[in-house]
């Protein structure tokens, strides 16, 4: 999204935000607004309309009374610059042989500036810093004629109350925030001679089928008459006959809502998909997880194609989940400390954490993933990520079709695989979490000959009767699964020695350079986040049992989902 590239946009002195900028420290294809009721986020996602400025700043929506502004930062260029620092033009109290001279110090830096009611701009700062005040005319010029990316686009929002009516006849085109207007704007497809049905009958209809599947299939979208000429829409389910929409699922409206602002809209208002920007709220609203995940999958796909941003706040674990990880996602966390809101990009795990604390996520959440990887520890879900992403070309990912859990080391003595209304004391029952369950586990051993510990063999036996997976490394831990080619890429020695198949790793470690294995045990986290970008999918073939192994995990994930 190269025309938000180093952009930043906040908003001051707006409903519950106070004085300090809050808001989005860059613009991704996905931003995730989270956090908890009347925290902001609605507000957050106000100031996109009010930056592509056809909407003016309102004046009586100030914190505590005060002037609401946008406040926008982004690098300048050269040619921004020289119109205001003119190279035929010098002295006046600006240093330098001209004052280009003087201001090309600003190309690539960031110029913060203020958007305010009637869309007056304000200087507010650069850096690096200015050092004369006789350039403040030609700064404040800066800020008047710097480019706005959202000024020439457009904002579609729908609410999070919203719903698919009978409707009225009437020859308007016009889909409401709320999802008035989308049975008579179907109809005119349907039926106008100069409106493409087949956007309605076979666009619509095989991507409402793609999301819906396997759980629904439907044969036909048609809009029915009444005698009072009022209109209604249909689904034609396979086996069932036509179904109202009133008399379905408030999920399949939310799809057909989202499917309609991609294709309908952009239609009759003759606007690219490319020129929309579309603020959801709350899809997840009577959406079983399955089927919300696979309508934000929809949503992602498009926002890489078309490079259309979409801000989309959310109570659901299940967004959080998907694109926690993802790069083309952020993930903002709006709070409220009961006199002012503010918002920060969540990017760590601590940071994370907390989001999933406001939303109030609970562990019987994991009873709806398609899959469940239990991993020992999260440097192991790294590695389990980096080889599901090799072997599967990206295909398979976490959040999307498999969540890992961390068991931790002793912790494997009170698992059990065993079927649930069978009594089994204290021990944890890893199929009441979630039936479709993988389980990978350090052999520990330290031979070919060493024997592996008993609750190992009774994980294993579980798991196996009952369709699960058990994964035994290989070798002595996971770490020895790791290519020799990424540890000589990592540590820039092609003549490192050979790791055994039993080698106890931080040794091992310690043998490449002094130090190293003591940092090692102390953060296995950082030492997988460093290794795991030297892994490739022809440096991992051949180690041992590993490729057939993630291999077998892929297919059963694939098939837990209904891919197979």
């Amino acid at each position: 999204m190269t025309q938000f590239a180093g952009l930043s946009l906040k908003v001051r002195n707006y409903k519950c935000f106070g004085d300090t900028p809050e808001g989005f420290d860059s613009i991704r294809p996905i931003n995730l607004i989270v956090g908890k009721n009347n925290s902001g986020k609605s507000a957050l996602l106000e100031i996109i309309d009010y930056a592509t400025e056809r909407t003016g700043l309102p004046t009586d929506l100030g914190y505590k009374g005060a002037e609401s502004s946008l406040v926008f930062s982004m690098p300048l260029t050269g040619e921004e610059i020289e119109k205001a620092f003119l190279q035929s033009a010098s002295a006046g109290g600006i240093p330098g042989t001209s004052h280009w001279d003087y201001g090309k110090r600003w190309i690539d830096q960031p110029l913060t500036w203020a958007l305010k009611h009637k869309q007056k701009r304000q200087f507010i700062d650069i850096d690096p810093p200015n050092e004369v005040s006789e350039a403040l005319p030609n700064l404040q010029q800066l800020a008047t004629q710097a480019n706005n990316p959202f000024k020439h686009l457009y904002f579609k929002r729908l609410y999070s109350d919203r719903d698919i009516r009978i409707e009225c006849e009437n020859d308007t085109l016009d889909i409401k925030n709320d999802g008035t207007g989308l049975t008579n704007t179907v109809r005119g497809f349907l039926n106008r001679a100069d409106l493409d049905s087949a956007l309605v009958e076979r666009t619509m209809l095989d991507e409402l089928n793609t999301i819906s599947a396997p759980d629904a299939r439907f044969s036909d979208i048609l809009v029915q008459q009444y005698n009072d000429k009022r209109w209604e829409i249909y689904l034609e389910e396979e086996g069932k006959g036509r179904i109202p929409l009133t008399h379905t699922g408030s999920g399949f409206k939310t799809i057909l809502l989202v499917l309609a602002f991609v294709h309908l809209l952009t239609a009759y208002t003759k606007v690219d998909l490319d020129s929309f920007i579309f603020g959801f709220e709350e899809l997840e609203n009577n959406l079983h997880p399955s089927l919300h995940r696979r309508l934000l999958l929809y949503i992602r796909g498009i926002a890489e194609k078309w490079e259309t941003p979409f801000f989309i706040t959310t109570h659901s674990s299940v967004a959080i989940d998907m694109f926690s990880s993802d790069e083309m996602c952020q993930i903002v966390h709006v709070t409220h400390d009961g006199d002012r809101a503010s918002s920060r990009i969540a990017k760590t795990y601590v940071e994370n954490k907390g989001v999933l604390d406001d939303l109030d996520v609970r562990a019987s959440d994991l009873l709806q993933s398609n899959a469940i990887v239990w991993v020992e520890g999260p440097s192991d879900r790294l590695y389990f990520n980096r080889w599901m992403e090799l072997a599967s070309d990206g295909e398979v990912r976490e959040g999307q079709h498999y969540q890992c859990i961390f068991y931790g080391g002793r912790l494997l003595w009170h698992l059990s695989a065993k079927e649930p209304d069978i009594k089994l004391d204290d021990l944890v029952q890893i199929f009441r979490v979630n039936r479709n369950a993988i389980l990978m586990m350090d052999s520990d051993k330290t031979s070919s000959h060493s024997k592996i510990s008993p609750v190992k063999k009774r994980i294993i036996t579980e798991l196996d009767s009952v369709g699960g997976r058990a994964w035994l490394t290989n070798g002595r831990e996971i770490e020895n699964y790791i290519p020799m080619a990424a540890l000589r890429e990592l540590y820039g020695n092609g003549k490192i020695s050979e790791l055994g198949q039993y080698q106890e790793f931080a040794e091992y470690l310690d043998s490449v350079k002094v130090g190293i294995g003591k940092r090692f045990k102390r953060s296995k986290v950082v030492f997988a986040e460093q290794v795991c970008p030297h892994m490739t999918k022809e440096n991992i073939n051949g180690v041992y049992d590993l490729m057939k192994q993630i291999n077998s995990c892929k297919e059963d994930i694939l098939r837990w989902n209904g891919q197979r």
